[in-house]
């Protein structure tokens, strides 16, 4: 049997949930993916002595509609390491949830979505398709709320 380990895991507490919903009159937009990249960015006017590890980051899809968490296929939704920055992409429909759990505090995270063509987007009211998320250990928790809306 293999020694458990004494080692400390190491918590990451911080958490960003994006949530898309998208207002048409036309039922096919309710059904179209929008692509969402997370990027880490690394503060500048600090020295973190670990940068955070590229698959620190476990992504949770749930539809908010069925409150049942489909837990994202595993590499899939977890961060890549893109030309040193670490990044994750998913999709979200209109009524789907994203929730990236395990994100290390005190690091800025980039949130945009990639393809609105057609749509003005908001995050929580702003109009603006991209935000920055700092989290810190006294707020560890961010929710997007990514709204399209269709040019009629």
């Amino acid at each position: 049997e293999p020694t458990p380990s004494t080692e400390p895991t190491p918590v990451f507490p911080g958490v960003i949930t994006v949530k898309k919903t998208v207002e048409s009159n036309d039922p096919a937009d309710k059904n179209k993916e929008f692509k969402f990249k997370v990027t880490v960015l690394i503060p500048i006017d600090t020295d973190p002595s670990e940068p955070p590890i590229a698959m620190s980051a476990n992504a949770v899809k749930a539809p908010a509609v069925r409150g049942v968490d489909n837990t994202a296929t595993k590499g899939q939704d977890d961060f890549v390491d893109e030309n040193g920055i670490p990044t994750l992409y998913f999709n979200l429909k209109h009524g789907e949830t994203m929730k990236i759990s395990n994100l290390p505090v005190d690091y800025t995270y980039h949130v945009e979505e990639l393809n609105f063509d057609g749509y003005t987007v908001t995050v929580n009211n702003e109009t603006t398709s991209s935000i920055d998320v700092g989290l810190t250990k006294k707020n560890p928790t961010e929710t997007l709320n990514f709204k399209n809306k269709y040019h009629f």
